[in-house]
């Protein structure tokens, strides 16, 4: 069973996997509703929030100079802290982003609909690791 995101306190780090949770939300609402590239845009944030969390709480640093990660810069590091199939998720997800927000082309549900269930497995493993460590902080 995926850990509930609602239980964490809205104070701690846990805040940007809720708003991941939140984007992933949208982005189901929206495929149900065949908006296909609004779908496309909230999953890679959803993805983007997980994967940005679960690379700085195991120290990892954007390299950008206002402290801000590049969008193949986290694909890269998530690639490395997990594995490499989460790197081209979040690839995949981000030219798909691309695409639904910048260019004048309509995405078809299948490529969005091959994405969503690979971005749930990744949220649930972010949580679940995430979830994973802070008990084991606590316990220490």
């Amino acid at each position: 069973m995926p850990f509930d995101i609602e239980q964490m306190d809205v104070r701690s780090a846990w805040i940007l996997l809720r708003k991941a949770k939140e984007n992933f939300l949208c982005a189901k609402g929206a495929r149900d509703k065949g908006w296909i590239n609004a779908a496309a845009s909230r999953l890679y944030y959803a993805l983007f929030l997980a994967g940005k969390e679960y690379a700085e709480a195991r120290g990892r640093k954007a390299k950008a100079l206002n402290g801000r990660w590049e969008h193949w810069e986290l694909a890269r590091a998530v690639g490395r802290l997990s594995r490499r199939s989460n790197r081209q998720l979040l690839l995949n997800c981000a030219s798909l982003r691309r695409m639904a927000d910048y260019d004048r082309v309509l995405l078809k549900p299948k490529q969005v609909d091959t994405e969503q269930a690979k971005a749930k497995a990744f949220l649930d493993f972010v949580l679940k690791e995430m979830h994973r460590e802070a008990v084991s902080k606590t316990n220490s």
